[in-house]
């Protein structure tokens, strides 16, 4: 079998020879194949469609992938500008009765470190309504180059976290419990700039927060850090808000180190999901 493209959703696989054996009930992939991906490739070591007489057919894949170009991802999806590329691990996939299931983690390496998906099931996929549930760890990735992609001001160190219990409803979150802060293993330079620090501070205040303007600190580029960090539990629409460490009414989301030290402390502990959203796309997308 020969394509010149094909699209799965908005994704395009480019022009491949793929052999296969095929009879009424089955397709089999006869050996593994590479398959050219937004600027990387998609190594497909196992693809089978079995068919079986009075039940759904039942599809099993497994593979990796090479280099996928970030920046093309984030075109075809419309995500917010994206750098650098992605390579990992798919585990065997199970497709049946409309819904995925995997057998094992999936693996990435993106911003020097690595994202792991576990539990991850995708029900009505190809509905109106699809539902995804999964477990996210995410370990050791590099603040500096996270913070120069999303162009939100400087930041060093790392930075590591967790998504449990997710859940999406066509491609919204419903719920989860998240957290993203830095490791307690990291020994890494732990410096944050001026922009980065109003940033963060907006989304806890909103924006306008201003915390240089008016005084000496302006005068500053870079300021220590000991930690920083952020969770949201997401239930009913609203974020239940929580950071590195509790203070009187509020919390620590970047707790300062050195002088002159600076602390951003927020103090709403409920946040609209949709209004956190809004700040964090009005960090990404601001020009100063």
């Amino acid at each position: 079998m020969v394509w010149e493209q094909l699209f799965i959703y908005l994704l395009p696989i480019c022009s491949t020879e793929v052999l296969l054996t095929t009879d009424n009930h089955r397709v089999v992939l006869n050996k593994p194949i590479d398959l050219p991906f937004l600027g990387g490739k998609i190594h497909v070591g196992k693809f089978d469609w079995v068919s079986v007489e009075g039940q759904e057919p039942v599809t099993h894949f497994q593979g990796d992938i090479e280099r996928v170009s970030l920046a093309q991802l984030a075109t075809r999806f419309k995500w917010p500008e994206l750098d650098g590329t992605i390579s990992g691990s798919i585990p065997e996939i199970i497709y049946h009765q409309g819904q995925i299931k995997t057998s094992g983690e999936l693996w990435a390496q993106v911003f020097g470190g690595d994202i792991r998906v576990n539990n991850l099931v995708l029900a009505n996929l190809f509905s109106t309504q699809p539902e995804i549930f999964a477990d996210i760890v995410i370990d050791n990735l590099d603040l500096k180059a996270l913070s120069q992609t999303f162009k939100s001001g400087d930041i060093t160190g790392r930075l590591s976290g967790f998504v449990n219990d997710l859940q999406l409803l066509a491609w919204q979150p419903v719920t989860f419990f998240a957290w993203l802060g830095t490791p307690e293993s990291d020994t890494s330079e732990h410096l944050i700039s001026q922009r980065a620090l109003d940033n963060i501070a907006s989304i806890g205040s909103g924006p306008g927060v201003g915390l240089f303007s008016t005084t000496f600190l302006s005068y500053f580029d870079l300021f220590g850090y000991d930690k920083l960090g952020m969770g949201c539990y997401l239930h009913k629409g609203v974020c239940q808000l929580m950071g590195v460490n509790a203070v009187k009414e509020g919390f620590y989301l970047v707790k300062g180190q050195g002088l002159p030290r600076v602390d951003v402390i927020a103090y709403n502990t409920q946040l609209d999901f949709n209004v956190l959203l809004q700040r964090l796309e009005r960090i990404i997308q601001s020009e100063f």
